[in-house]
């Protein structure tokens, strides 16, 4: 059985990769697992249970092959019969004989004929890829009649008789059934078959590789999102303390101490919304890293480094060139635009006549055993041959034009499925870059957006000491500052999982990660 091999190379992974610390949220969690992105990649090929499960379609696969080719294996025959025919003789039987006295030997006896035989054959019989068949064959019979009794007893011949017979038969397609697009358009299907397994095994490894990708990016924005909140937390706490300071002093009323501890109580359900959040994505992370149901992977992922934002070339002639080049779903609908070539070839052949050329060849035997008898034969005194033609034309012959419409149908269907996939291949990736040019929009926004409401409670830290703004306003300020943060690390989020779907539009996903699979 063929081993097939996923060689990763460990490439530098965009963003800060230094350790970090981990939330509260999770350290209170249970044990904690740092898991750099790389980690993931290699637990994801090593244990993903979708991708091991296909690749023994693959092995499957392969011995489909060998199977097809089976049918060119030479087959040992071996018979062995024992015969007994009693009948009622005619007077042009006993004639023929040359001593018709054998009726004095009773009336009723002479007119049955009697045989008891024993006969043995061997043959080894095998196809050629050119539909030719072969069979050798070695015979050897027995032969006890009233016949040879009789003159055995008058004459001095034998009795019984042995007989021999070893030769080759060779018959040969002229039309029908010949030639390797005849006789091998099993095979080529099945190999062809198989190179469509294999990029079905692969398009697995490249979905599993997705989901880990995008999943560990929103791993990475649910770490980033559980920090905000719980920033945002200690700052609620450290406004509700100052404004408590100030209603003892006089300075505000109850109320908007009341309105300060609303919104730490606010955020600390934000903060177990994000904690759940980043739990789904860490169950989601174990689908694709783990192969079992274990106790000893209760252990919580924590995503290296911190999010950034990635890059990639877009340039849609070299990505569309990329993805008529990579993309398996092309690749596998042009294999199969291959196997319906094959399958037209063979209904092609199938079209014509049957017109086979049949020789035989071989030595016969004669003697009083076998060892005589194949003796004899050896000898080559008594050659025996033959040759001729066998014809079969099937009149009307429905089956073969029905086969060859069917076979130009399944053509006109895989130029349309490659037709139909070009056209998806490239509106994938024009789809993409959309997204892509949309995310780095929302992204710059959103910085924006977040630098504005840093300077904006900047100002109000000095307002509210001096009476000049409420704490209402004070509090919003605050929430649309936390507010923008996460939506910046969202946007973070969303720009590398649009760089990876756009790896996998182009099919170029297992490349930019060194993946190679080798057989």
């Amino acid at each position: 059985m063929r081993r097939i091999w996923i060689f990763l190379s460990i490439l530098a992974f965009a963003g800060s990769q230094s350790a970090r610390a981990i939330p509260a949220q999770l350290s209170e969690s249970g044990r904690t697992e740092v898991l750099s992105l790389e980690q993931a990649i290699a637990m994801t090929l090593s244990n993903n249970l979708d991708v091991r499960w296909n690749r023994v379609d693959l092995d499957i696969s392969s011995q489909q092959v060998k199977y097809q080719w089976g049918a060119f294996d030479p087959v040992f025959g071996l018979t062995a019969t024992r015969e007994s025919n009693r009948y009622n003789e005619n007077t042009q039987e006993l004639l023929s004989s040359g001593n018709p006295s054998i009726l004095t030997t009773g009336a009723d006896h002479a007119r049955i004929y009697w045989e008891e035989n024993d006969r043995y054959k061997a043959s080894l019989d095998w196809k050629s890829p050119l539909g030719t068949e072969y069979t050798l064959g070695v015979r050897a019979d027995k032969l006890s009649n009233i016949y040879n009794l009789y003159y055995s007893k008058n004459a001095g011949l034998l009795s019984p008789e042995f007989d021999s017979f070893a030769g080759i038969t060779i018959t040969q397609p002229l039309l029908r059934d010949f030639g390797p697009n005849a006789n091998l358009a099993a095979v080529r299907i099945s190999r062809k078959n198989r190179e469509i397994t294999r990029l079905t095994w692969e398009s697995k490894i490249v979905t599993a590789l997705q989901t880990v990708l995008t999943t560990y990016y929103e791993m990475q924005y649910g770490i980033a999102a559980l920090e905000i909140r719980e920033q945002a937390i200690e700052d609620d706490k450290r406004f509700v303390k100052e404004n408590q300071r100030r209603m003892e002093l006089g300075m505000m009323s109850p109320i908007d101490v009341r309105q300060a501890e609303v919104a730490l109580s606010t955020d600390q359900e934000n903060l177990i919304a994000a904690k759940d959040f980043f739990l789904e994505q860490q169950f989601q992370l174990k689908r694709q890293v783990l192969n079992s149901a274990s106790m000893e992977n209760d252990a919580v992922f924590i995503p290296l480094g911190t999010l950034s934002a990635l890059t990639s070339h877009l340039d849609r002639n070299a990505l569309m060139s990329d993805a008529l080049k990579f993309r398996l779903e092309y690749q596998e609908a042009l294999k199969e635009a291959e196997i319906q070539n094959i399958r037209l070839k063979y209904a092609k052949n199938q079209l014509w006549p049957r017109l086979d050329v049949v020789g035989t060849y071989g030595y016969n035997g004669f003697g009083a055993g076998y060892s005589s008898a194949f003796g004899n034969g050896w000898e080559t005194r008594t050659p025996s041959w033959s040759v001729g033609l066998q014809a079969s034309v099937p009149l009307g012959n429905i089956q073969g034009r029905s086969q060859l419409s069917m076979a130009l149908s399944g053509k006109q269907q895989a130029i349309l499925k490659i037709k139909q996939v070009e056209l998806n291949v490239s509106l994938d990736v024009d789809t993409m870059l959309s997204r892509i040019q949309s995310n780095l929009q929302t992204l710059e926004t959103s910085r924006q957006t977040r630098r504005l409401a840093e300077e904006a409670v900047k100002i109000q830290e000095k307002q509210i000491e001096h009476g000049l703004i409420s704490v209402f306003d004070a509090i919003e300020n605050r929430k649309k500052l936390y507010d923008a943060k996460i939506r910046e690390a969202s946007a973070l989020a969303e720009l590398n999982k649009s760089y990876v779907l756009l790896d996998v539009a182009t099919g170029t996903l297992l490349q930019k990660h060194s993946i190679k699979v080798v057989e």
